[in-house]
């Protein structure tokens, strides 16, 4: 109920200054008791505070009322509501303690009232510049108590010179001590307002977050499920791009392709060139890829033993969605598990893929029907026509080879090799590593340059993937297939020992081209052909051996230069007459005519069977193996 109804149903004005006190008195505890209902009625801060402001203007025939509360980081008391005011300074007035009445007010804790600003020589000139400013010429104040504390000051002005009178003081106590209850009962509520949105919203993330623990597990128990079933790869990035809304790829520590969702395409390709660039330059770890979309790809590594076996990429189309951080590192991890078991299924692959091939090469496998069925277990198919390969690996750099990281790489070296070969065009490639050669099985063609050309690409493959290594290769003859693969072995080995005596720049040798070499670089006995050299040369070897002159050499590059007495000068960087009195000399010694076709033709034959011997490393007699040394040299 508000004043003015009051008035109306008591008929009197509580600011008249005349009429019947006891009807005046009524009418005002009337007024109160409606504004304590309405005061105590209201809960919100704001409400309450406009409510007394109303009550101390109609009550006590005021023109302006406030409420100001001690400032907790200052002495004094500033402005908290105001009604009635019109200068925006007054809304917002700090008052120190003892100054100006409020301030007298709040330090006293007793109200206090001056008549006239202009007159009342007790307030500071500073609040009578205020007050004018505002219109403000007469004013009264009731202190705030809460738990016997002061806690602010209730004010009254009259824009005119006026005498507040004793009631109007008891008034406005009455009020300030309302007042300070109805703003302990806001402060209450708003504090348990305050507890219980603060408790909902807790309970909000208690409720968000235990969603997410059960999403969690749900994605735990999905991605387990596919270790559990034996599921692939395959497998596992579909579910991985359902989980984030995107699309996923698994690459192996060589970034090639071994699985991908739906939808990768050739994103895949993209994130393996940003990811080669990036472990160019940077440790491995965790990683974001991208432009200005980075946070839109992640790459993450599958660890085994301390090191990357794999990547997991997942390409996400738009804001990654919650846990997209925890189903990427869950996803890695089983990705790791199911690298590691395909890894060590692959590795038994290889150790009986290497036992069957290398029992073909060294004529162990009895019968047709065998190898058949070892290498159908196997998943491979026997060719009709096939050649042989040996490659010798060896290190290319300064560096001494780092041993258990080329142990750990066999597997994948030899796998490249395959690799290389099928992309080539052999339908057949099985290759196997032993000591430090591969043996490789193709399907075989009689065409030398097709092979030459198949060797080349291997060749660049293994430059490309291992730069730090060195590969020479020998090729067999094309032949029909036998399980006794050791006669092609051996042509293979010849090829390759002929790359030291025909300096081939491409480190290819086939034993198609090996011309009478594959006679001499064939299994047998050494001994007679060291003794058919020394028939022929052996006055000159041992010559050059006593006088250090080096006829033999002198003999090998006329014999290079197609007899030609000036470009066999020229290439010895020595004079014309010279090479004579050498040849001369040799023809002497070793009782031979250099006219004659027939012994230019022995004098080669020799010369090469001391080049061959010298690079297969034979040493069988003292002066051959120093006359070797010097031909090394």
């Amino acid at each position: 109920m508000s004043l003015a109804a009051v008035r109306d149903a008591n008929g009197a004005d509580p600011g008249a200054p005349s009429g019947d006190p006891a009807a005046r008195i009524g009418a005002e505890l009337q007024a109160l008791n409606a504004l304590v209902a309405d005061v105590l009625g209201q809960l919100e801060s704001e409400p309450t505070l406009l409510a007394i402001l109303n009550a101390v203007q109609q009550l006590t025939d005021a023109d302006i009322a406030g409420i100001l509360l001690a400032d907790p980081d200052e002495a004094g008391v500033r402005m908290r509501a105001c009604a009635g005011h019109r200068q925006i300074e007054t809304q917002r007035l700090y008052v120190p303690a003892g100054q100006g009445v409020a301030g007298r007010v709040y330090a006293t804790g007793q109200p206090f009232r001056v008549a006239d600003y202009e007159t009342d020589g007790v307030i500071s000139r500073h609040f009578v510049e205020v007050a004018r400013a505002e219109g403000k010429r007469s004013a009264m104040g009731a202190p705030m108590f809460v738990r016997g504390r002061a806690v602010g000051t209730l004010m009254a002005w009259r824009r005119r010179p006026s005498v507040f009178e004793d009631e109007d003081v008891r008034t406005l106590c009455s009020l300030a001590s309302m007042a300070a209850v109805a703003i302990l009962n806001a402060d209450l509520y708003e504090t348990e307002r305050k507890a219980v949105d603060r408790l909902e919203q807790a309970n909000r993330q208690l409720e968000a977050q235990n969603a997410l623990l059960r999403r969690s597990t749900e994605v735990h128990e999905q991605l387990t499920r596919i270790v559990l079933d034996g599921s692939g790869l395959a497998e596992l990035s579909s579910v991985v791009a359902e989980l984030t809304g995107g699309w996923a790829a698994i690459v192996d520590d060589e970034l090639n392709e071994l699985a991908a969702s739906d939808g990768a395409g050739d994103h895949v390709g993209e994130a393996v060139a940003q990811l080669r660039e990036w472990l160019d330059c940077a440790p491995r770890k965790k990683l974001r890829l991208g432009g200005d979309q980075q946070s839109r790809m992640l790459t993450t590594p599958a660890i085994a033993g301390g090191e990357p076996i794999g990547y997991l990429i997942v390409g996400l189309d738009d804001e990654p969605p919650q846990l997209t951080d925890v189903i990427v590192e869950q996803a890695a991890i089983v990705c790791a598990l199911q690298l590691t078991k395909e890894r060590e299924v692959w590795e038994v692959h290889t150790r009986l893929n290497t036992d069957l091939l290398w029992d073909l090469l060294e004529g162990n496998v009895r019968s047709d029907a065998e190898a058949m069925m070892r290498a159908h277990a196997l998943g491979k198919t026997l060719p009709t026509n096939a050649r042989v390969l040996l490659l010798e690996v060896d290190h290319a750099g300064d560096r001494p080879l780092d041993v258990a990281l080329m142990d750990r790489g066999r597997t994948q070296l030899a796998r490249t090799v395959e690799r290389a070969a099928r992309d080539h065009g052999c339908r057949c490639a099985v290759a196997a590593w032993r000591g430090s050669h591969i043996g490789l099985l193709i399907s075989g063609t009689p065409d030398a340059a097709t092979t030459r050309r198949l060797a080349q690409a291997i060749q660049r493959a293994i430059d490309r993937t291992c730069p730090g290594l060195h590969v020479k290769i020998g090729v067999s003859a094309c032949a029909a297939w036998s399980p006794d693969l050791s006669a092609m072995r051996s042509q293979a080995d010849s090829a390759l020992s002929a790359i030291a005596a025909i300096d081939d720049a491409h480190r290819v040798a086939l034993f198609d081209d090996l011309g009478v070499l594959r006679f001499l670089l064939a299994p047998g006995d050494r001994g007679e052909l060291l003794e058919f050299a020394r028939n022929v040369l052996g006055p000159v070897i041992d010559y050059d051996d006593e006088h250090s002159i080096d006829l033999v050499h002198t003999l090998d590059a006329y014999l290079a230069a197609d007899c030609n007495l000036k470009r066999t000068a020229e290439s010895m960087f020595m004079h014309a007459k010279t090479v004579r009195y050498r040849l001369d000399r040799v023809q002497e010694l070793a009782g031979i005519d250099l006219a004659s076709q027939s012994t230019r033709f022995e004098v080669q034959l020799a010369l090469s069977i001391l080049r061959s011997l010298t690079a297969r490393g034979e040493e069988p007699r003292r002066r051959v193996a120093e006359l070797e040394r010097g031909w090394a040299h």
